[in-house]
């Protein structure tokens, strides 16, 4: 059916590739040229190159300046994410990672027919999962003045989420997808007022299908929420203080801890690298550093650290060492800040340092199925790119874009 389309299409179009917003009329119906980019730059390469004979403008597509730059940025590889990367330094810029491993400007730019009055605030992505961004919203400095949303930036789909229970005191943490199917995610807020004796760290939750947010119990005394993952219909949370523990979520208002002892160090060693939960093809993954006091002659002796990913066993109970990788970084390095983020096979390590007040970091990619891996500078946004008209940033520094058209905010 699209062929017909196409053949139907006039041969002498006379509409220039030099205006930015020239589009074409197809089936009597004007479709704008940046949705026209969108959709060839998802055709195959040999299918692409095959539809440039169809008339002169199709065929000097490729060499169009504004078409070159949706290619870049918007191919998406079938097999893995885009790694999304914001500079502290720079409170403009945002810069995307693809599988050709060339860093390229991320256009922000996309937000601003999406999110309400995008010109006039400041924007925080503060999670994402399947191609769905959740950000927050804040007109002035004041935090009751915060509204969060969740899009999907290709297909500028928004919603704007309810009102939490006493907002006022909770942050939200994380966006999870739990049915790609019925398109049906939830987010993880968790009580900040820990100020009273005895105070329990409360949860609470959004779920798109009901729209709606609900109080799904507490976490015990000092225990603060990390991470949480969605596996074969069970929601688990990872929560530390001194020493991190593993939670099952029952469904009503309670949370009961997984037997299996979280083989992760403690202490002081939680502030450099945080542990995270993961789902792995329908498995309940763990990766966090290795035991403290197990490396500390290693620590002495100048080696790197590794970093170590586990998968639990409820059966016996256990956690199953897996796998196993170097950090960037030497074990006595101070002030070393790691961090992970998860997407289909992929696990990706940041590791950040300062030093002599200049920030450096890389970024280790690891594949969970090969056990491969490689690492990539983290760079910083060239001074001559052309500033943002929105003002965007992450919030961790980093989060995963797995670009869909399927997926409905």
């Amino acid at each position: 059916m699209h062929l017909e389309v196409i053949d139907r299409l006039p041969k002498d179009d006379p509409c220039s590739m030099d205006s930015s917003n020239a589009g074409i009329m197809m089936a009597d119906r004007y479709i704008p040229k940046e949705v026209m980019c969108r959709i060839l730059t998802r055709l195959p390469v040999r299918s692409f190159i095959r539809l440039r004979s169809v008339c002169k403008r199709w065929h000097s597509l490729m060499e169009d300046p504004e078409f070159q730059d949706i290619w870049s940025i918007f191919r998406a590889p079938a097999k893995i994410p885009f790694l999304l990367w914001h500079h502290p330094g720079d409170g403009e810029h945002i810069l995307a990672l693809d599988l050709a491993r060339e860093w390229r400007p991320f256009p922000t730019a996309i937000f601003l027919s999406i999110v309400p009055d995008g010109k006039r605030v400041s924007l925080t992505l503060l999670s994402s999962t399947k191609g769905l961004f959740l950000i927050k919203q804040r007109r002035n400095e004041l935090e009751t003045d915060e509204v969060y949303f969740t899009i999907n930036p290709l297909t500028r789909s928004v919603r704007q989420l309810p009102l939490m229970t006493d907002h006022e005191s909770y942050i939200v943490r994380q966006m999870i997808m739990i049915d790609e199917v019925e398109n049906r995610y939830i987010i993880i807020a968790e009580d900040l007022n820990l100020d009273s004796a005895g105070h329990m760290s409360k949860l609470q939750m959004y779920d798109s299908a009901k729209d709606a947010w609900q109080m799904i119990g507490e976490l015990p005394y000092c225990l603060r929420f990390k991470s949480a993952a969605f596996v074969n219909r069970s929601l688990y949370c990872l929560a530390a203080f001194t020493t991190a523990h593993v939670f099952r979520f029952d469904g009503t208002q309670s949370w009961h801890e997984v037997k299996a002892k979280v083989p992760l160090c403690t202490g002081s060693q939680l502030l450099r690298c945080v542990p995270s939960l993961f789902q792995h093809r329908g498995r309940l993954m763990l990766v966090g550093t290795s035991d403290t006091n197990r490396d500390r002659w290693q620590r002495e002796a100048g080696m790197r650290e590794w970093l170590e990913v586990w998968e639990l066993d409820e059966a016996r109970p256990d956690w199953i060492h897996v796998h196993s990788f170097s950090s960037p970084w030497f074990l006595n390095s101070k002030d070393i800040k790691h961090h992970f983020l998860t997407s289909g096979d992929y696990l990706f390590l940041t590791c950040v340092s300062s030093f002599n007040g200049a920030m450096e970091g890389e970024r280790t990619i690891c594949n969970l199925r090969t056990g491969s891996s490689w690492r990539e500078i983290l760079p910083t946004p060239k001074k001559t790119e052309e500033s943002s008209p929105v003002a965007v940033n992450i919030f961790s520094g980093f989060c995963i874009y797995e670009p869909s058209i399927e997926m409905e905010a």
